[in-house]
Parts: structure tokens; C-alpha cells; sequence
């Protein structure tokens, strides 16, 4: 189900889910700053980072803590295009 899901994403679906907001403001992580994307892409480059470096105590970790504002951003944005709901649906 996986595959046929990935198969039918144009590239502007994946543009949209790696990078771009289209309509959402970036991010935003106190003591740390706007994200540079919107999409999954910056998520996944700060928890690279986190893991490379081991930093337990980063910003990010703090936000995470602290409610469900980034699940539920990458929710909105992800949710409003039928071709990018279906890959959120398959994860959730």
C-alpha cells in the first residue's frame, strides 16, 4: 500500500512534504529560531544533528516536550492536499 501511495506523488507533492509550506508560516522553536522549510526535511536535518552531536538538551527535544504544536503543524499542513493526506494517513 506503501508503494502505491509513493507512486502517485508528483513532484510538487514531494516538494510539499519535504520543504515547502505553501501558505504556512515556518516554524517557529523558542531559543532556537524559524525553521529554514516548513516541511519534514528541517525536522529531519535538526535530529541529525541532535544525534550526531548527542545533544539531549537542544531546543528542539524542549519543544518536543512541551506539547503536540509540531505533530500537529506537520498535521495541518500535510492534511489540506489529497495527494499528501493519503501519505500522513498511511503513517497515523
Amino acid at each position: 500500500q506503501c508503494n502505491q501511495i509513493i507512486q502517485k506523488l508528483t513532484l510538487a507533492d514531494l516538494d510539499r512534504i519535504l520543504y515547502d509550506g505553501k501558505g504556512f508560516y515556518v516554524y517557529l522553536i523558542l531559543d532556537y529560531g524559524k525553521f529554514f522549510y516548513c516541511g519534514n526535511h528541517e525536522q529531519i536535518s535538526i535530529l541529525d544533528k541532535i544525534r550526531l552531536f548527542n545533544q539531549l538538551k537542544h531546543t528542539f527535544y524542549n519543544n518536543l516536550k512541551q506539547g503536540n504544536w509540531l505533530m500537529e503543524y506537520i498535521v495541518n499542513r500535510l492534511t489540506i492536499l489529497q495527494n499528501t493526506k493519503q501519505v500522513f494517513s498511511f503513517f497515523f
